[in-house]
């Protein structure tokens, strides 16, 4: 199956998810449970560019602890170099992961394992990375949000994947002035074998806008290729 079928498979599966959870809220009257999160952005740096997107679903409610489905797909490009040589490298990843959330009090944190299905093109071609082609592995990735005080919140997330030791990590603290957003600082971590990227900088988390809750962020990016700048925003809505 190639990759744009994949996406489009993940596509039609939240549709169908979304449908069904329309029977159940018809059947249920007065049910208003949410169990099913879609999220959606893009992330821009000096050496890279992404736009990802996906859903969580969770038959219990996903604020509830229990079973949950993860499907995430996206892509971009990103550059590095091989020695004296510049390549640029485009990448498609879709992952689809059954977990397990767990809650307590003002603390929530998901474990996430399954398929990771990735497709990696490079200009000009690099005999060295073992990464061209199509690639079909295990992802493990998990989150946390712990709110310690009304006002403040820490947050983070991590995922690594077999198919070239592909990673990626966050932590951010943030506070909430006058109840808007969380705003305050992060670092990330992300890479594989041939490439990688550390971030510090701001963001701004949990900004309401009617069914949309949105999420941005900013900072300093320092790769092996340069230094500059990123910028990352998101979006997503419950149902």
């Amino acid at each position: 199956m190639s990759f744009p079928r994949i996406a489009a498979a993940s596509l039609a599966a939240a549709a169908v998810l979304c449908a069904f959870q329309g029977r159940m809220a018809d059947a249920q009257d007065a049910e208003t449970t949410e169990r099913a999160l879609f999220f959606s952005g893009a992330d821009l740096s000096g050496t890279s560019a992404f736009l990802f997107g996906g859903f969580i679903w969770a038959p219990e409610g996903i604020n509830a602890a229990g079973f949950a489905m993860k499907t995430l797909f996206g892509g971009g490009f990103y550059r590095y170099r091989s020695g004296a040589q510049e390549i640029v490298g485009r990448q498609v990843v879709d992952s689809i992961m059954p977990g397990w959330r767990f809650k307590l009090e003002k603390f929530e944190a998901s474990v996430f394992a399954g398929l990771d299905m990735q497709n990696h093109r490079f200009h000009p071609l690099d005999p060295g990375n073992r990464l061209a082609g199509d690639h079909f592995g295990l992802r493990i990735a998990g989150d946390a949000w712990w709110e310690p005080s009304p006002d403040t919140m820490a947050t983070g997330w991590a995922s690594w994947s077999t198919t070239g030791a592909n990673y990626s990590a966050r932590a951010a603290y943030g506070w909430r002035p006058a109840g808007l957003f969380y705003f305050g600082p992060e670092a990330q971590v992300m890479g594989d074998g041939s490439y990688n990227e550390l971030r510090f900088g701001i963001h701004a988390t949990a900004w309401r806008s009617g069914p949309l809750e949105w999420s941005a962020g900013g900072g300093y990016a320092h790769s092996r290729s340069s230094d500059g700048a990123y910028v990352r925003v998101g979006v997503l809505a419950r149902q």
